[in-house]
């Protein structure tokens, strides 16, 4: 199913950008912020499964027991 991003009403941002030829310098782009995030968390979420997220919580554990001990043995040395 195709569905496009950012399609939708609510707040939007706008900032000034420098775009290349024809829009040129200091152009105003619009984008609806959170019409955005609600698109992208939408087509994520079919994909996020238990799974996926038990492998990501085991990583992240890891990780930070891992930069626990390489700390704790920098400071002993």
């Amino acid at each position: 199913m195709y569905r496009s991003v950012g399609a939708g009403p609510g707040d939007t941002m706008t900032y000034r950008v420098d775009l290349p030829l024809p829009w040129g310098r200091d152009t105003e782009v619009t984008i609806p912020m959170q019409a955005m995030m609600d698109d992208a968390w939408a087509s994520v979420e079919p994909n996020f499964s238990k799974e996926i997220f038990a492998g990501v919580a085991m990583i992240s554990v890891a990780v930070a027991l891992s930069s626990f001990l390489a700390a704790l043995w920098v400071k002993k040395g």
